[in-house]
């Protein structure tokens, strides 16, 4: 009941030092002795409180706008959002080594920012999130509570299903959701939530090398039946060594002598706390130890304790192998920590993978129905024995694949001839039959839920390969042959793309054979580390939470 207590305290005096006859600047210090006095309170007495071993480490702490980081390089659509999101910076300048670092705090009381100037740079990811939008909402680091007896549960005939005209996650005919955000709500709200709704900043103290916030979380997925109980508190502590001490804590400020709270009204059954994003391109790959050992082995490309990095909702263990280790699990079932490693860690998955290509629908005529004559993704062999037809890749007897240059629409925006695709030459070759139509980009990366491994397109004659950064069409237009690839050149002059269709067009030239040149597609994963090669030495970032024990 102290929590609750001290919460009230706050709304109280709050209302108080309105009407009281003082400068602005009395108020300001009553303001800021207030929030130190409750803030540590809240933090720090409690039964099992364990006091911080951090020593006092030189620390920049501003409360003022400081304007975006340009070098975070965030999505573009949101950098304006940022100024309204903003609450604190805290700053280390490691005055040995490269370990120096800045953070940002939302007024959700969260770090939505990491900065390692001298390391990977930017560690949160740029933000670009599909529909609903979400601007350092989601992909950052912040607590989640969740009341799970509410949460897509028909309690209530007013919580399900959803209306018929909303456009959440579709139409899809579900109940409410129920998530307390950190952060603040999707954007699910036009207009009210054109401008991101933060969760409000309710307190803010700050010592010599930390600082602790108070925020009210928001149920974040709106519009909502729901109300918020919900008061999070953060303190972030410069430990020094490039190491920041991070606590938190949820409180339920649910009025316990309403006849509305009742526990299946205001009970909070189940937490993200180790909720946080990491920007795959600068640390693309994640490690954890042995949970029986707890032995971190990434030396051997072969034998490198990586997870698995499944897209969300394809990460289930029970319904998706290729999940592995990176499955969704307890933090108590962990060794303590999560590394994520920059990208000149060589991570080998052991295996060359034949990646199956996409279907043409029974009876289906792509002359007719090019859109919709496909499967969605790449079928099985179930489906043909059902009637679908896989479609090969090949290069037809006495031909070449006639490579030619593809101008066409790059990863971000519409160019014109020259132009790459994904940062490389994008080509066009004769590498199937006729009579297929469209499919849609295939994503980068050769194996599902192992981004760093890449596509390989195996000559089957001369059993030699060529590693290809991204696929963007196996196949588009039904009356022509052509497969749409990138390949790992970025000289777009015309002597530098003559070059590379000379080069795929010899390693697949079939012109003095008179049958078909099969192509296989094949995962290919680097296993050969360079000489000199010292992954202890590369850039990381890590969560560190504690083992087993630590969770009872």
């Amino acid at each position: 009941m102290k929590s609750a207590n001290a919460v009230r305290r706050l709304l109280v005096s709050a209302a108080i030092v309105q009407y009281c006859y003082c400068t602005v600047a009395d108020a300001q210090t009553l303001f800021e002795s207030l929030d130190a006095a409750i803030l540590n309170d809240l933090i720090e007495q409690y039964d099992s409180h364990i006091q911080s071993t951090c020593a006092e480490a030189a620390t920049t702490i501003s409360h003022d706008w400081p304007g975006t980081e340009t070098r975070s390089n965030w999505f573009s659509d949101y950098v304006s959002f940022e100024e309204g999101l903003f609450q604190t910076m805290m700053s280390h300048v490691d005055s040995s080594g490269n370990k120096s670092w800045t953070i940002r705090i939302g007024t959700g009381g969260n770090m939505y920012s990491h900065f390692a100037p001298d390391m990977h740079g930017e560690t949160m990811p740029p933000q670009k999130h599909g529909d609903p939008g979400a601007p350092w909402i989601d992909e950052i680091q912040q607590t989640v509570s969740v009341n799970g007896g509410l949460n897509k549960k028909a309690n209530d005939e007013n919580y399900c299903p959803w209306p018929s005209d909303s456009t959440e996650y579709g139409d899809r005919d579900e109940c409410k959701r129920y998530f307390i955000h950190q952060a603040g709500a999707y954007q699910n709200d036009a207009p009210y939530t054109d401008v991101p709704f933060f969760s409000p900043a309710l307190a803010r103290h700050c010592g010599v090398n930390y600082c602790i916030f108070a925020s009210w979380g928001q149920q974040a997925h709106v519009v909502t039946p729901f109300t918020s109980p919900i008061i999070y508190i953060n303190k972030f502590t410069n430990c020094d060594n490039g190491i920041i001490e991070h606590t938190q804590m949820i409180h339920n400020f649910a009025d316990t002598a309403s006849a509305l709270s009742t526990p299946l009204n205001v009970d909070q059954t189940y937490f993200n706390v180790g909720w946080g994003g990491v920007r795959s391109s600068s640390l693309p790959y994640a490690l954890e130890a042995d949970p029986v050992t707890g032995n971190l082995a990434f030396t051997d490309p072969n034998n490198v304790r990586y997870l698995p990095l499944c897209k969300w909702g394809n990460d289930d263990g029970s319904t998706n192998t290729n999940a592995g280790r990176g499955a969704r699990t307890d933090l108590k079932q962990l060794r303590g920590y999560t590394t994520f490693v920059e990208g000149r860690l060589v991570v080998g998955t052991g295996t060359s993978t034949i990646i199956q290509t996409y279907c043409r629908k029974p009876g289906a005529n792509c002359r007719t129905n090019p859109a919709g004559c496909m499967t969605t993704s790449p079928c099985t062999d179930a489906n043909v024995a059902a009637g679908y037809v896989r479609m090969p890749l090949r290069v037809a007897a006495k031909s070449s694949p006639n490579c030619v240059y593809n101008s066409g629409p790059d990863s971000s925006t519409t160019c014109s001839s020259p132009c790459l695709q994904s940062g490389y030459i994008n080509l066009k070759c004769n590498m199937r039959p006729k009579e297929f139509g469209r499919t849609g980009v295939y994503a980068q990366g050769g194996q599902e839920c192992h981004p760093w491994t890449e596509i390989m397109f195996y000559n089957t004659r001369t059993n030699e390969g060529m590693v290809v950064p991204y696929v963007r069409h196996w196949s588009w237009r039904p009356q022509d042959e052509h497969v749409h690839f990138a390949v790992y050149i970025e000289d777009t002059t015309a002597a530098g793309r003559q070059a590379v269709i000379n080069l795929v067009n010899s390693a697949f030239d079939n012109s003095d054979f008179d049958t078909d040149l099969p192509i296989e597609i094949r995962s290919a994963g680097n296993t050969e580390a360079p000489v000199g090669y010292e992954p202890s030495t590369f850039d990381s970032f890590t969560y560190v939470y504690g083992d087993g024990s630590d969770y009872g």
